[in-house]
């Protein structure tokens, strides 16, 4: 473990990686209702992207949280901007119901509260705090001029 990483980005990286896990491996308990079976023989194309942007978004998660572990700055802007999509793109589904009709999957649920109120924040008190962007910051720059500072 980095000695310079912020403890919040520390752990806001293992509980989204835990969480990403978790959310992949059961997964399959949720498409085995009843009524989520008969959606899917109905609409086996939407079935289909659901399945694959599901576990995109969990691989992207998992491959975001390890490089902003290992300083990568593109990787939280990755973290932010894809879950950030998430996030949106549900609540607007919302207004629409003729949208909601194919793509239902992506709708917002009451589950993905904790899921919102955990982004908000990573986003707010661990991933953009003064500490998470010097953090950063040093990555950037060559190993002798983050040695001679320490």
């Amino acid at each position: 473990m980095n000695p310079n990483r912020p403890f919040a980005v520390t752990f806001v990286c293992f509980l989204a990686m835990l969480f990403a896990l978790i959310d992949a491996v059961f997964f399959f308990t949720d498409l085995s209702e009843v009524g989520n079976a008969q959606w899917m023989a109905e609409h086996i194309n939407s079935a289909r992207l659901q399945l694959a942007l599901h576990y995109v978004h969990s691989g992207i998660t998992l491959l975001a949280c390890y490089f902003i572990l290992k300083a990568r700055n593109w990787a939280r802007w990755l973290y932010v901007i894809t879950t950030g999509a998430r996030h949106v793109l549900a609540i607007a589904l919302l207004a629409d119901d003729h949208l909601r009709e194919g793509l239902q999957f992506l709708c917002f649920r009451g589950a993905m509260v904790p899921g919102l109120l955990f982004f908000g924040f990573a986003v707010l008190f661990a991933l953009f705090r003064r500490g998470a962007n010097e953090y950063f910051a040093a990555a950037d720059r060559p190993w002798w001029e983050r040695e001679r500072e320490s």
